[in-house]
């Protein structure tokens, strides 16, 4: 499978908008809350996503293939996830990893010392892990689903090793 990884554009953030509001309501709200949901579909509608990409604290990379968007990882404040999907239909393909690594290396270059943290929702938690984060905090509930802080700490000392 032939996946490319680029910066992401404001003329990006429709099919960004519709892969994270897609997989969200099958992986996040499948079970509700309905009012969680919808706050976070207006967070990411096209416009909200154009919004974030227009601003310096974010940064938006896309997994593309077959010149489809399959997968998008936003970092926040150059350390933290902000935002890490993948289509459904690919996972298991090693497309979040790829996007993580090319995010991560990216914030290296841009001065982060090796510290990184998210929000991970509770299914995503073993890949986080499998990327080196560790929970951080209690799970906690933010706009209407729960979260659990994760951090990775010191990735650019791990990597000097």
């Amino acid at each position: 499978m032939q996946v490319t990884i680029r910066a992401a554009t404001t003329a990006d953030a429709p099919a960004i908008s519709r892969l994270v509001c897609t997989v969200s309501q099958e992986k996040i709200f499948a079970d509700g809350p309905e009012e969680g949901c919808k706050y976070f579909m207006a967070m990411n509608s096209p416009a909200a996503t154009a919004g974030k990409m227009g601003s310096d604290a974010y940064r938006y990379y896309v997994a593309e293939f077959e010149g489809r968007i399959v997968g998008v990882v936003a970092m926040l404040n150059n350390t933290q996830v902000y935002h890490l999907f993948v289509d459904t239909a690919q996972h298991g393909k090693g497309i979040g990893r790829r996007l993580w690594e090319h995010a991560r290396d990216e914030c290296l270059k841009r001065g982060n010392p090796g510290r990184f943290s998210t929000d991970s929702t509770l299914d995503a938690v073993s890949g986080f892990e499998r990327f080196g984060f560790k929970v951080s905090g209690e799970q906690r509930i933010r706009n209407g689903h729960p979260s659990l802080p994760m951090t990775l700490d010191d990735f650019g000392r791990q990597r000097q090793s």
